[in-house]
């Protein structure tokens, strides 16, 4: 699914979703890199080294990639990073 603001839109023909509200850890990558490169890292990360040493554990079988770029190209290059966000909660 590929989102954007509703303000950046120009059509009226939008499928709304709904996410499940709760508590989300979100991790962050550094500016610059390339989404096929980075995405894996980060996912590594989160479910390899982060997620079994918190205190949390995976509530719902989703994962939120978000991709911040830019339309200008020099800006994109060095500015573009991506974020995952995953739905926890506290383990019991």
């Amino acid at each position: 699914m590929i989102s954007r603001a509703r303000s950046d839109v120009k059509t009226g023909a939008l499928e709304t979703k709904t996410l499940p509200a709760g508590t989300y850890a979100a991790f962050r990558t550094e500016c610059g890199g390339l989404a096929w490169e980075e995405f894996p890292k980060l996912f590594a990360l989160i479910f390899d080294s982060w997620l079994p040493a918190s205190e949390y554990r995976l509530k719902y079988d989703l994962t939120i990639e978000v991709l911040h770029l830019w339309t200008d190209s020099d800006l994109r290059q060095k500015n573009r990073y991506y974020e995952i966000w995953i739905p926890v909660e506290l383990k019991k």
